[in-house]
């Protein structure tokens, strides 16, 4: 007896990162594609060819869906709120909703979208922090607060915030999983992400080893912060005795 297929739609926001997230999300969408008719919405139209080469799956049977570029009125509702992401959530929220999906699975990381589907799934690396101090005039804070306002009154009037409306939480590790605990006050399941293989185990070596991503043509102070401790790693690594 087959199993009725379910409409499933996967969500990232930051798929030109190229990064693990982006990886998770696209695994996880070949896979459920096998079995289910799966959407993947992002931000922008993805080079489909670039991705399956770079990544190592296959997409061709999964829909990818750019989201509706921002019209004038959400343009304006945006630069109110002082948003400068690719999107307001209550906008995507809006969207999605048309699309009765069965099960949603948000792996956009900081993502404050509420949950447009019966069932929801948010996927999270590590937890970002709910509740955010910002530094603004008067008149920007109380216009922020009455947007918000009018998001939750459109969603779920109930809601404290998004993530209260995803059924459930997965992190990726248990050390994750211990900090959505810690600040998100939720149980987390555990499904560690896909990893590629970076060869056989090699003799032990003292090195400074610096992780990290550099954006092209981004000056802010994380990247600039990036590109000084990588400095700082080589010259260390350079005049080590």
């Amino acid at each position: 007896m087959c199993k009725m297929r379910r409409n499933v739609g996967i969500y990232n926001l930051h798929m030109q990162a190229m990064g693990g997230g982006e990886k998770l999300t696209l695994v996880l969408a070949e896979h459920l594609a096998l079995t289910h008719n799966v959407w993947l919405f992002c931000a922008e139209p993805l080079d489909i060819s670039s991705c399956e080469k770079f990544f190592g799956v296959d997409l061709s049977h999964v829909v990818i869906s750019p989201l509706n570029n921002a019209g004038p009125f959400w343009r304006l509702i945006e630069k109110m709120r002082g948003i400068r992401g690719p999107a307001l959530p209550l906008r995507h929220y809006l969207q999605l909703r048309k699309l009765k999906l069965d099960i949603f699975i948000n792996n956009s990381y900081a993502s404050e979208l509420i949950c447009p589907a019966a069932q929801g799934i948010f996927m999270c690396m590590f937890p970002h922090p709910i509740a955010r101090s910002v530094r603004a005039p008067v008149l920007q804070r109380i216009t922020k607060a009455s947007i918000d306002w009018i998001e939750r009154l459109v969603t779920n009037p109930s809601l404290n915030n998004a993530i209260d409306s995803y059924s459930i939480v997965v992190a990726i590790s248990q050390y994750s999983a211990d900090w959505v605990r810690r600040m998100w006050h939720r149980g987390a399941e555990i499904i560690y992400p896909p990893c590629d293989q970076i060869g056989p185990g090699a003799a032990k070596q003292n090195i400074i080893l610096h992780v990290g991503r550099f954006i092209p043509d981004r000056d802010d102070d994380e990247n600039c912060l990036r590109r000084t401790r990588f400095c700082l790693c080589c010259w260390i690594s350079m005049n080590a005795p």
